[in-house]
């Protein structure tokens, strides 16, 4: 429910403003939205601005639905220069692609998260 509003004044915006003034606003908004999700939200969510013992010092930061706003409105920032038909044929590839591609996942890098103190257990 959060990106349906945000795609909606988008959208509404492009009708009252040209586009590399709508791109430049895009790019600045969604590169904001990044930056508050990195070091505003992540430092609230687990209460650690100096990062936590469990990831010897490193800052978790979960991306979750204020990164993946701020993410696609840089994407969209350039793909509307693209035009309408280009746009359409994306998001039509991305809607009709998702179910084939569930199989596919990427590789696991255990060691890593074992390095960080966690333990890898299997279901």
């Amino acid at each position: 429910m959060f990106v349906l509003p945000a795609g909606t004044t988008v959208g509404l915006m492009a009708q009252r403003r040209p586009p590399r003034e709508l791109g430049a606003f895009l790019l600045a908004r969604g590169l904001w939205l990044v930056a508050i999700e990195w070091f505003v939200i992540s430092t609230a969510w687990t209460f650690a601005p100096l990062g936590l013992a469990q990831f010897q010092g490193m800052i978790l930061v979960p991306l979750q639905v204020v990164w993946a706003i701020g993410a696609s409105m840089v994407v969209l920032a350039a793909a509307q220069f693209l035009g309408g038909r280009a746009c359409l044929v994306i998001g039509a590839a991305i809607v009709l692609g998702h179910n084939p591609l569930d199989g596919i996942w990427p590789v696991s890098h255990r060691g890593d998260i074992q390095r960080c103190g966690l333990r890898c257990t299997r279901r």
